[in-house]
């Protein structure tokens, strides 16, 4: 039984695109409720940029990755934990 209008067999799925492959730096694909995703996460290319590491500024290897969520089920905590994965 839908509940929302969104089907019940949302919770736990997600999207996944890697448009880093066509060298897109800091994209984020849009979010269709529609596709039954609850989360839907975009791999950006790695570039090299100025990095910290330790007490010194280095070249580094930095890939951005960007997510949308559909609120309906996801809330601000559980957000803030998919992000604290990337950091």
């Amino acid at each position: 039984m839908p509940m929302l209008g969104v089907n019940n067999n949302i919770f736990g799925t997600a999207g996944l695109t890697s448009v880093g492959g066509f060298g897109f730096k800091d994209s984020t694909a849009p979010f269709n409720s529609l596709t039954n995703w609850s989360t839907f996460l975009t791999v950006n290319a790695i570039t090299r940029q100025p990095v910290v590491e330790g007490d010194k500024v280095a070249m580094g290897n930095v890939m951005i990755c960007n997510f949308a969520v559909d609120n309906r089920y996801i809330d601000l905590e559980n957000c803030s934990k998919l992000s604290s994965v990337f950091r």
